[in-house]
């Protein structure tokens, strides 16, 4: 055991020599290398950052511009239903007003109707009147009456009148 844990002068320098020999082709040969393919490294993480960062802020502009059109479609469905609603208001309206004049144009046309049955009805009994007022006379003119008698005739045709005209 004694070897294993002794110090030997020749040993150390052997290993300093080795060492700096190393240490001097690690330098010369692979340093460089390292440092580079260590710089290429960072660069790329460093153009990986930048990237997300970039689509980050493309994500974020593309989302507001969706949130706009999104608005946009809104404000557009909102100002269709609006004119639709009035549209259908106006045609509601017009339909109205089309049937109120057809209603009237209807009343007009029976008034006239009702008239013209009024004006037919107080033309037969007018006819009728003068008819029997004729017929009272040829009475009359025929028989000669005492007044109790022309009472009791003129009696009798003012109840066929009114029995005419209901």
């Amino acid at each position: 055991m004694d070897g294993l844990l002794s110090v030997s002068p020749g040993l150390i320098v052997w290993t300093i020599v080795n060492f700096t020999i190393f240490a001097l082709l690690l330098g010369k040969l692979a340093w460089k290398p390292l440092t580079t393919a260590l710089s290429e490294r960072e660069r790329s993480i460093e153009e990986a950052i930048s990237r997300a960062e970039k689509a980050s802020a493309d994500a974020t502009r593309l989302m507001q511009e969706n949130d706009a059109k999104m608005a946009k479609a809104q404000q557009e469905m909102s100002e269709i239903v609006r004119q639709g609603r009035e549209e259908a208001q106006a045609k509601v309206q017009a339909a109205l007003q089309e049937a109120e004049k057809v209603k009237e144009q209807k009343l007009n046309e029976a008034r006239t109707e009702i008239e013209r049955e009024k004006q037919s009805a107080m033309q037969s009994l007018r006819e009728e009147v003068a008819s029997l007022v004729i017929m009272a006379t040829e009475k009359i003119l025929k028989e000669k009456l005492d007044v109790g008698q022309q009472k009791k005739l003129v009696d009798g045709f003012i109840d066929e009148i009114q029995k005419a005209k209901n």
